[in-house]
Formats: C-alpha cells, structure tokens, sequence
C-alpha cells in the first residue's frame, strides 16, 4: 500500500492520509458529487454517502491533482456545494 499526502488549504501543511479514503466529517450525506477534473495518476471517486477514496494507479509514486464538487444541504435545507481541488503526493508505505 502507499500513502498520499495533501495540503491542507487553510493552512498549507501537509496531512497525510492513506488510500483507503477521505473522510469529510460531514454532518449528513452528501446530496451528490461531480468530478470536474480527474486525476492523472489514479481513480477518485464516492466511497459511501459522506467519505470518497483517491487510489494511485499501482506502482506510481509522485504528485497527482483533481478537483470535484461536493453537494449537501444546509442546516435550513438549502442545496449548496463546495469545490475541492486537492494536490497529492503519493509515496511508498512507510
């Protein structure tokens, strides 16, 4: 297995989290999710109703890059969505 690092916006560190998924703490399901750029290097994509999963294409190690859309509603029932472009750099199980 390999692991992927990301920055995180607010802050520019990097987090590192393994390929088995990204878990976005949501508070309730998410209403729907887009792909708007996909990455070069591996698959992206929903995992369950609130997490999604990004896997490296076997034997890749360096930066990969996508962008999706993430639509939930808001505490008042209002759709919204937000857009996440990640940056990741994916490096041999440690």
């Amino acid at each position: 297995m390999s692991y992927l690092y990301s920055k995180l916006p607010e802050t520019g560190v990097p987090h590192r989290i393994g390929t088995g998924g990204i878990n976005f703490k949501s508070l309730g399901p998410f209403a729907g999710q887009e792909t708007l750029v996909r990455p070069k290097h591996g698959i992206y994509g929903s995992a369950n109703e609130t997490a999604a999963a990004y896997r490296p294409n076997a034997n890749y190690l360096g930066e990969d890059h996508f962008e999706t859309r993430v639509y939930f509603e808001e505490g008042n029932g209002k759709r919204t969505f937000i857009n996440l472009t990640v940056n990741v750099f994916v490096v041999p199980n440690l």
